[in-house]
Protein backbone atom coordinates (compact mmCIF):
# COMPACT_ATOMS: atom_id res chain seq x y z
CA UNK A 1 0.00 0.00 0.00
CA UNK A 2 1.04 3.60 -0.51
CA UNK A 3 0.96 6.59 1.73
CA UNK A 4 -1.90 7.01 4.15
CA UNK A 5 -3.61 9.75 6.12
CA UNK A 6 -5.20 9.47 9.53
CA UNK A 7 -8.11 11.37 11.02
CA UNK A 8 -10.00 11.18 14.26
CA UNK A 9 -13.75 11.54 13.93
CA UNK A 10 -16.86 11.32 16.05
CA UNK A 11 -19.95 9.22 15.40
CA UNK A 12 -22.61 11.92 15.55
CA UNK A 13 -25.61 9.78 14.67
CA UNK A 14 -26.71 6.42 13.35
CA UNK A 15 -30.04 6.44 11.54
CA UNK A 16 -31.63 3.89 9.23
CA UNK A 17 -28.36 2.13 8.47
CA UNK A 18 -26.40 5.34 7.89
CA UNK A 19 -23.58 6.65 10.09
CA UNK A 20 -22.93 10.38 10.27
CA UNK A 21 -19.30 11.17 11.13
CA UNK A 22 -18.07 14.60 12.15
CA UNK A 23 -14.55 15.65 11.20
CA UNK A 24 -12.60 18.88 11.07
CA UNK A 25 -11.07 20.94 13.84
CA UNK A 26 -14.48 21.99 15.14
CA UNK A 27 -16.45 18.95 14.01
CA UNK A 28 -17.80 21.18 11.29
CA UNK A 29 -17.75 18.64 8.47
CA UNK A 30 -20.32 15.86 8.23
CA UNK A 31 -19.80 12.68 6.22
CA UNK A 32 -22.30 9.87 5.70
CA UNK A 33 -21.43 6.18 5.32
CA UNK A 34 -23.34 2.87 5.34
CA UNK A 35 -23.41 1.28 8.78
CA UNK A 36 -22.17 -1.99 7.23
CA UNK A 37 -18.70 -0.42 6.82
CA UNK A 38 -18.21 -0.06 10.58
CA UNK A 39 -17.32 -2.47 13.38
CA UNK A 40 -20.19 -4.23 15.11
CA UNK A 41 -21.30 -2.40 18.24
CA UNK A 42 -20.49 1.11 17.03
CA UNK A 43 -22.65 3.72 18.76
CA UNK A 44 -23.34 7.43 18.79
CA UNK A 45 -20.65 9.33 20.66
CA UNK A 46 -17.86 6.86 19.77
CA UNK A 47 -14.60 8.37 18.55
CA UNK A 48 -12.92 6.59 15.65
CA UNK A 49 -9.46 6.51 14.15
CA UNK A 50 -9.94 6.70 10.40
CA UNK A 51 -7.05 5.73 8.11
CA UNK A 52 -7.28 6.13 4.35
CA UNK A 53 -4.59 4.76 2.07
CA UNK A 54 -4.06 4.11 -1.62
CA UNK A 55 -3.92 0.46 -2.64
CA UNK A 56 -1.57 0.63 -5.62
CA UNK A 57 -1.96 -3.06 -6.45
CA UNK A 58 -5.75 -2.81 -6.62
CA UNK A 59 -5.42 0.30 -8.79
CA UNK A 60 -3.15 -1.56 -11.22
CA UNK A 61 -5.53 -4.54 -11.34
CA UNK A 62 -8.49 -2.24 -11.99
CA UNK A 63 -6.69 -0.47 -14.83
CA UNK A 64 -5.72 -3.82 -16.35
CA UNK A 65 -9.31 -5.07 -16.09
CA UNK A 66 -10.53 -1.98 -17.96
CA UNK A 67 -7.86 -2.41 -20.66
CA UNK A 68 -8.77 -6.08 -21.07
CA UNK A 69 -12.47 -5.27 -21.35
CA UNK A 70 -11.77 -2.52 -23.87
CA UNK A 71 -9.74 -4.95 -26.02
CA UNK A 72 -12.52 -7.51 -25.77
CA UNK A 73 -15.10 -5.00 -27.01
CA UNK A 74 -13.08 -3.97 -30.06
Amino acid sequence: MGKSIKHICCVDSIDEGTVRLLTGTDGDRAHFFPLALFPKGIKEGDWLNLTISIDSNATKRGKQDVEDLYKELQ
